[in-house]
């Protein structure tokens, strides 16, 4: 019996185009969307081409005896230091083109930025300013030609710090993951037709007085319902990968995580839909929920960029799946896989309990 309801279930989702579609071509829609809008916000740091800068060194300068070494330095950065003496470094930045110009004099140095290219000035702002403070070269009243200070001083110690840090991710990426998941969370629209036919055909009693158990029954649902989402998100992942260009890193792991996202969330919706007996009442419960597990999550508002504490945001199993795939598509792994796929497995199976026991009780209740 329950081969049949599953059969018979399984075509009626089939049939039902309109729902088909929305899981498909909606989140499409959407992200292509948003993908425009937030692109520019959301542009990768491309980094900067190799550049040139000028100096002078006063003669019998503290900094005349390490200019190799700071020329040295500033070559491995890509920049390459051009010895010009000028009163007007701003002019001398302009006709060359420099990113900046930096005036050695006896103790004391000065760095002047240009305007033009303010990303290549702060680098190389950073690395002389770095360089001298690591060198103590800056230190006015010291005898330059005093042994104990050549000594004082080991350019090999010097070293440009590059810091790690998570890579950037753009809008393409971004929500052409996020809204995948979001919509997954959405999976109850998916039982509309179920759901109508029951009503219509007045299909509960039925079930009711059947040898079916109230678990067979849930199954009958919950399994087409299962089947037709996956086929509908893997569909709409597969746009997003051809026609959008979104990158899923470890695409097994990330639509994993769709898939689990979207049984907790039929889980989810059946267990409103047996508490309360009404689509009407379990739609709005579900929505609302959704949305506001989505607004903590960093569907609506990138999650870096929300300023939310860290503990409300993992109370969303939305955040966790959310994080897990777009760490993922950044970085090639990421520690919320598990707490993602755990998380909403464990929904998925809690509110199954819960529904089938809601069924049980109002199937007492009529008896």
């Amino acid at each position: 019996m329950i081969r049949y309801l599953i059969k018979n279930n399984m075509k009626l989702l089939s049939r039902n185009i309109t729902n088909v579609l929305l899981f498909i071509l909606a989140p499409v829609a959407v992200m292509a969307i948003l993908i425009s809008a937030f692109s520019a916000m959301m542009e990768k740091y491309e980094g900067i081409d190799k550049f040139e800068v000028g100096y002078k060194v006063e003669a019998g300068s503290v900094f005349e005896e390490q200019i190799d070494s700071i020329k040295k330095i500033l070559s491995e950065q890509g920049i390459t230091a051009v010895l010009i003496d000028t009163s007007n470094p701003k002019k001398c930045i302009d006709d060359n083109g420099f990113g900046g110009y930096v005036e050695f004099s006896k103790d004391t140095y000065k760095i002047n930025l240009s305007e033009d290219k303010k990303t290549e000035g702060r680098i190389f702002e950073y690395i002389i300013t770095s360089y001298v403070d690591q060198m103590g070269l800056a230190n006015a009243g010291v005898d330059i030609q005093s042994a104990d200070f050549k000594n004082s001083l080991n350019t090999n110690d010097f070293k440009v710090e590059h810091p790690r840090h998570m890579p950037e991710v753009n809008s393409t990426d971004y929500y052409g993951i996020v809204w995948i998941i979001y919509f997954a969370w959405c999976s109850i629209l998916c039982l509309t037709g179920i759901y109508s036919s029951e009503k219509k055909h007045n299909l509960i009693k039925r079930y009711r007085v059947s040898n079916l158990s109230e678990l067979q029954i849930y199954l009958s649902k919950f399994i087409p319902s299962a089947v037709v989402i996956t086929v509908s998100l893997l569909i709409s992942t597969a746009i997003s990968i051809f026609a959008l260009g979104v990158h899923w890193g470890n695409f097994l792991i990330s639509f994993a995580i769709i898939v689990s996202s979207s049984l907790a969330a039929l889980a989810f919706g059946m267990m409103f839909q047996s508490i309360f007996d009404s689509f009407v009442v379990t739609i709005i419960l579900v929505f609302g929920s959704v949305w506001f597990m989505g607004f903590y999550a960093g569907t609506f508002e990138t999650y870096m960029f929300q300023n939310t504490p860290e503990a409300t945001k993992q109370l969303s199993p939305l955040y966790h799946a959310n994080r897990a795939a777009v760490e993922l598509s950044i970085s090639g792994h990421s520690s919320y896989v598990e707490g993602a796929i755990g998380y909403a497995l464990l929904i998925a199976f809690a509110c199954s309990v819960i529904a089938v026991l809601a069924g049980m009780i109002r199937k007492r209740g009529r008896a």
